[in-house]
């Protein structure tokens, strides 16, 4: 699946909703998951699927609420939950509605693990630059960020500062760093566990600068 027009094609012949009862049903061998998520990783590098599937289908609490038994998979899902986040915002939608599925998006980032961390930062990162794009009621923003908060604090960061890789550093602490301006710009004290791990990201991302001008002199 290459094209929006692929999409199209697949949506005719309600596709989604035939691999999604195969998904649900329990029956999927690991191989078959694996085909299906490859599909849909595909398939939402398109506005018009996402939208689709997102909007029509309850996509993403179904896609999250299945068990994935492999590594493989839950980093699939991870990047298509990035690209859902992406291409989320786009959407001529109301600002609970975008906050009902940005939440779903978090709660399957934070099920996911660490198997693809630099896409799972890349979209706790999106949805933080987005937030106030779009109106929310404070009810909303208080949920959103305490799903942000309950996200970023899943992180193993000792292992990622341990394997220096600098990537998900970057990201990293870009969305540390703004999820704490966030949350003290909105009125709400910001946990002091995320802010010591902002510390330790940005000693972290320090000594790996100071390492790499040594490689370059």
């Amino acid at each position: 699946m290459c094209k929006p027009e692929d999409w199209l094609s697949l949506r005719r012949r309600q596709t989604w909703e035939l691999l999604k009862g195969f998904l649900q049903s329990g029956f999927a061998v690991d191989a078959e998951r694996l085909l299906v998520l490859q599909i849909l990783q595909r398939a939402t590098l398109h506005d018009v699927a996402v939208s689709d599937l997102v909007r029509k289908n309850a996509f993403l609490s179904s896609l999250v609420d299945i068990d994935y038994s492999s590594n493989e998979e839950t980093g699939l899902l991870t990047t298509i939950l990035l690209q859902c986040a992406i291409r989320l915002p786009v959407l001529k939608v109301g600002g609970s509605e975008c906050a009902l599925w940005w939440n779903a998006i978090l709660s399957g980032l934070t099920a996911c693990g660490d198997d693809n961390l630099l896409d799972k930062t890349h979209a706790i990162r999106h949805i933080l630059v987005k937030f106030d794009l779009i109106v929310l009621s404070q009810a909303d923003q208080l949920r959103l960020l305490n799903s942000l908060a309950v996200c970023l604090t899943k992180i193993d960061v000792s292992s990622i500062i341990a394997e220096g890789t600098k990537d998900v550093l970057v990201v990293l602490h870009d969305s540390l760093l703004r999820y704490s301006t966030l949350s003290a710009n909105k009125g709400i004290c910001g946990s002091s566990g995320l802010l010591q791990t902002l510390r330790l990201v940005a000693q972290a991302l320090t000594s790996h600068s100071k390492e790499l001008r040594r490689l370059l002199l």
